[in-house]
């Protein structure tokens, strides 16, 4: 599988890229498109005629409902939003992002991996170091607003 994020900046250019890819005949390839990339449907339409057994999908991105600052090998809450899956699930400023459902987060990029499999509504655990204790909290995810 493959996974376009809602920040990508490739536009259909990064699709040449993906096709590159597939050209290498990946059994079952899968596309999965978050939020709204800057992704044409014809460039799209075009990828699955040459690739007819790849699968396209389009999901909305989600979200924690946190804003974050990445340490060297930490990710600290710095901002809940209110009435987000965090605030219902008890974070707080300073908390540490530790892992999203047995993935480490240590940068922005794992944390964004972390999220990939899931669509707003769903239900995950996070793991959590708050005071120098670790614990696990279950966070419904919302979906991020606009995407």
């Amino acid at each position: 599988s493959a996974a376009i994020p809602l920040d990508w900046k490739l536009g259909d250019e990064g699709v040449d890229l993906i096709q590159s890819l597939l050209a290498h005949r990946v059994e079952s390839p899968r596309l999965i498109l978050f939020g709204l990339p800057k992704v044409s449907q014809e460039r799209l339409d075009q990828l699955k005629k040459a690739f007819p057994e790849l699968s396209v999908e389009r999901r909305p991105a989600v979200m924690l409902g946190v804003l974050v600052t990445l340490n060297f090998d930490s990710t600290v809450v710095r901002r809940i939003l209110p009435d987000s899956g965090a605030d219902k699930a008890g974070l707080v400023v300073d908390d540490v992002i530790d892992e999203i459902n047995g993935t480490k987060v240590d940068r922005l990029q794992t944390l964004k991996g972390a999220l990939i499999p899931y669509r707003p509504g769903q239900t995950i655990p996070i793991k959590i170091s708050r005071d120098g204790h670790s614990r696990i909290v279950l966070l419904k995810l919302g979906r991020l607003r606009g995407r």
